[in-house]
C-alpha cells in the first residue's frame, strides 16, 4: 500500500478516487491487524471488550455501504445519513463527564419517559434515594435508564409490577430495575452473560411499538449499556428466572396477568418469575 501510493505520487496526478481507494484500503488492513491482536490477546486470556469488536465492525460496515452507495446510487448524501444514524445509536463520540445528582436527573428522567408508557397497566414503584452525586455524561444516564426500563416493561404483562431503587452500598451508587415479569431461560440468561445480548425471536415484534409486553425492539438495549459500561467503568449485572408456568422458550404468556390460567392473583405472577438489572457505579472519589 506504502509503495502504491507513493509511485502514485511520483507520477504528479491529483486523482481524489484512488486517494479514497487506497484510504479505505488501508483503513481495512489496520483492521485485519486489529484482529490479530485481539486474537492474541484471547489465546493469552486477557480482558476482552465487546466495545472494541462493535466499533470495527460498524466501522467495516461503514465502509462496505460507502463503496456499495458510490457504485449504485447518484445521492452521496444518503451514505451520510446511514452514517449519522449509526454513529448515534452506539454513540461513537465522546460524551462529556459531569457531575450529577443521579437521584435529581433518574427521578426527570422517569417523568419524561411516562407518557411512552402510560398505555401500559403495569405499577413502577420508586424508590430512590436523595443527593447521590456521580461523575458521568447525562445523555449515557439516559440511555443506561431507558434501555433497561424499556426491557423491563417489555417482559412484564399487563397487571404486573417493576420496581426501580437508587442507594448506596458498599460505598457506591446502585440502580437497580427489578420486573416481576416473564424472564430469562438459563439458556437465554447464558447468551447475555456471554455478551450476544440477543432479543427473543418473535414474528409480530414488528407491529408493536416500545415499551409495549413482548415488544422485543431492535435487541440493542442491553448491548449498548454493555459498551458504555466499559467507556465509562459501570459495571452491569444481570440475574433472571423464567416464570415457572412458561419454562420453555416456546411457552407464550398472555400478556396479562388476569388472563393467565396459572395465575388466580396477581401474587402468583410476581413470584414466580423475573429479572433484576443492577448498575453499579463508581464512587465520586475515584
Amino acid at each position: 500500500m506504502k509503495l502504491l501510493s507513493k509511485k502514485i505520487k511520483q507520477l504528479s496526478i491529483e486523482y481524489p478516487q484512488i486517494d479514497k481507494l487506497l484510504k479505505r484500503g488501508q483503513r481495512n488492513l489496520d483492521r485485519i491487524l486489529d484482529i490479530q491482536y485481539e486474537v492474541e490477546d484471547l489465546l493469552r486470556k486477557k480482558n476482552f471488550k465487546a466495545y472494541n469488536i462493535l466499533n470495527r465492525l460498524l466501522d467495516s460496515c461503514k465502509d462496505e455501504l460507502s463503496v456499495l452507495f458510490e457504485s449504485e446510487s447518484l445521492n452521496p448524501d444518503i451514505f451520510q445519513k446511514i452514517q449519522v444514524t449509526i454513529e448515534g445509536l452506539f454513540g461513537s463520540k465522546e460524551f462529556e463527564c459531569v457531575t450529577l445528582f443521579l437521584d435529581k436527573h433518574v427521578n426527570d428522567q422517569l417523568d419524561q419517559l411516562a407518557p411512552d408508557f402510560s398505555h401500559r397497566n403495569c405499577l413502577l414503584n420508586r424508590k430512590i434515594e436523595k443527593n447521590i452525586s456521580i461523575n458521568i455524561p447525562p445523555e449515557i444516564i439516559d440511555i443506561v435508564t431507558k434501555g433497561i426500563l424499556k426491557n423491563a416493561f417489555e417482559y412484564t404483562p399487563d397487571n404486573g409490577k417493576i420496581d426501580i431503587s437508587l442507594k448506596i452500598i458498599q460505598g457506591h451508587p446502585e440502580l437497580i430495575i427489578k420486573d416481576y415479569g416473564i424472564g430469562f431461560t438459563k439458556e437465554k440468561l447464558q447468551l447475555i452473560f456471554e455478551d450476544y445480548f440477543n432479543p427473543p425471536d418473535s414474528d409480530d415484534y414488528s407491529t408493536k411499538k416500545p415499551f409495549d409486553f413482548n415488544a422485543g425492539g431492535k435487541g440493542f438495549d442491553l448491548l449498548r449499556i454493555k459498551i458504555f459500561s466499559e467507556r465509562y467503568h459501570f459495571k452491569i449485572w444481570i440475574d433472571s428466572n423464567r416464570c415457572r408456568f412458561i419454562p420453555k422458550e416456546m411457552d407464550i404468556c398472555p400478556g396479562d396477568i388476569s388472563l393467565c390460567p396459572a395465575c388466580s392473583i396477581p401474587e402468583d405472577c410476581f413470584n414466580s418469575g423475573g429479572t433484576t438489572v443492577r448498575i453499579q457505579f463508581s464512587r465520586m472519589d475515584h
